[in-house]
């Protein structure tokens, strides 16, 4: 609802991080997206399975199973 710096990043299904999406960056009040290309922070292929996402922002830490990577 309000504007603010984020951080997002996903984690396997065994909590090991595999990619950090944005670090410290700032958005906009209001629906946001970002795109991930299915590779992990080393560029090699994240294998298909469900990952979960972690958005910590100056208020609030949330961890949703929201990724589901087929192809």
């Amino acid at each position: 609802p309000t504007a603010g710096v984020v951080t997002l990043e996903l984690f396997d299904a065994g909590g090991r991080r595999i990619r950090i999406l944005a670090r410290d960056r700032a958005f906009a009040a209001g629906p946001q997206s970002i795109a991930w290309d299915g590779r992990r922070d080393d560029a090699s292929a994240a294998p298909n399975g469900v990952y979960f996402a972690r958005l910590t922002t100056g208020m609030a830490r949330r961890l949703e199973r929201s990724v589901l990577l087929i192809r």
